[in-house]
C-alpha cells in the first residue's frame, strides 16, 4: 500500500530562477550542478538535462503528481512516462532544487545575466559563428556576420 505523497515546496528555487525558464539560461556552474545531480540519481540511463530543468522550473510544489504532470506536458514525442521514470524524476527534482538553492546561498552565479538593449545570439547563430571560425574565417568576416545578426534582430 502506497504511503501519503510527499510534497516539497519549490518556491525558493522559482524565486531565484525568475524568468530563466530554459536550461540554456544557466551558467556553466549551474549546468554542472544539473549534470552532477542527474548522474548521481539516474544511474547508467541518465535523463535529458533540458527535460530535468523544465520539470524543476515548472513545479511550484515537487510531488509525484506535479512531476508526472510536467513530464507529460514536456514538448517531445515521448510516450507517457512510466512510474519508474516519475519516481526517478521526483528524486532528481527534489535534490536539484535543494542543490540550486544551496549554491545560490553560497554566492554561486547560476544564471546568465542579460543587459537591456543588448542582442544575444541564438544557439543556431552561435553554431554558424563557430563554423565560420573553424573554417578559417577572419575577424572582419565574423564581425560582418554578427552585425547582420544584430541588424536582423531590430
Amino acid at each position: 500500500m502506497a504511503g501519503k505523497q510527499q510534497k516539497t515546496d519549490n518556491s525558493k528555487f522559482i524565486s531565484i530562477a525568475g524568468n530563466n525558464s530554459k536550461y540554456s539560461d544557466l551558467t556553466t556552474e549551474g549546468k554542472a550542478i544539473v549534470i552532477d545531480i542527474i548522474s548521481k540519481c539516474a544511474g547508467k540511463k541518465g535523463y535529458p538535462k533540458e527535460k530535468v530543468y523544465y520539470v524543476l522550473f515548472n513545479c511550484t510544489e515537487i510531488s509525484r503528481d506535479r512531476v508526472k504532470y510536467w513530464l507529460q506536458y514536456y514538448p517531445s514525442d515521448d510516450s507517457m512516462p512510466s512510474e519508474n521514470t516519475v519516481r526517478k524524476f521526483l528524486t532528481i527534482t527534489k535534490q536539484l532544487s535543494e542543490a540550486m538553492v544551496d549554491a545560490h546561498t553560497k554566492g554561486i552565479k547560476l544564471f546568465k545575466t542579460s543587459k537591456a538593449g543588448h542582442y544575444y545570439p541564438t544557439t543556431v547563430q552561435k553554431y554558424q559563428l563557430d563554423k565560420l571560425y573553424s573554417n578559417g574565417g577572419s575577424a572582419q568576416e565574423m564581425i560582418e556576420v554578427l552585425q547582420k545578426m544584430i541588424d536582423d534582430a531590430k
